[in-house]
């Protein structure tokens, strides 16, 4: 693998977790998961947003700081998360006021980290990642509708845009079925073994 540090993006649902694992065990990399169980808020921000927006999000960027922080990235790392997730999370659940305040503390705790070498995006259909979510059973994810997959997505897809450090790679898998992700992973293992430019890239399986 040409990376030392890689993040897998996508909606949820999409398979980040499931990618990381088998990617991490191909590459020998140590794996980076992200611990939404401990976000003791999570199950009641999917049933009342406004309410519980800001205090689930200044804890996923706290965690995700102090995971990032504390990881030894002497290893090769694959982490099923980027820690600008917490932007764009920050856009689309919090109102304007609150929002000012986590981007400047999203801002301030970014300076801080080592930041990726190459970002991966799993791009997909919010109908296909609702699909997934509803088979893994998580019961306070039953609240998450697609309009927030696509709101969610189209401001993944602006942040990247303005990434210009680092390789970002998008992979459309929106008509992959779950019997061909041989080949998402033989694509993704060849792409990691390659240097590309910095910004946005697109592949399509």
């Amino acid at each position: 693998m040409f990376y030392n540090y890689v993040c897998i993006e996508g909606l949820i649902g999409v398979g980040k977790t499931t990618t990381v694992n088998y990617l991490s065990k191909e590459f020998g990399a140590q794996s980076l998961f992200e611990k939404f169980e401990e976000n003791t808020a999570l199950p009641n921000f999917y049933k009342d947003k406004e309410k519980y927006a800001m205090e689930v999000e200044l804890f996923f960027l706290e965690q995700r700081f102090k995971q990032i922080q504390e990881n030894d990235f002497s290893q090769k790392t694959i982490a099923d998360y980027c820690f600008d997730k917490c932007l764009v999370f920050g856009k689309i659940n919090l109102p304007p006021k609150l929002q000012e305040t986590h981007t400047k503390l999203f801002i301030k705790k970014k300076r801080q980290l080592i930041m990726p070498d190459i970002v991966i995006y799993l791009l997909t259909n919010a109908e296909r990642a609702i699909k997934n979510i509803s088979t893994r059973g998580r019961k306070y994810e039953k609240h998450i509708e697609p309009t927030y997959l696509n709101i969610l997505q189209k401001e993944y897809l602006l942040h990247f845009k303005t990434v210009n450090k680092l390789p970002v790679i998008i992979i459309d898998i929106s008509t992959l079925d779950l019997s061909e992700w041989g080949r998402l992973y033989s694509k993704l293992k060849e792409t990691l073994c390659l240097k590309h430019p910095a910004g946005i890239s697109y592949i399509v399986l």
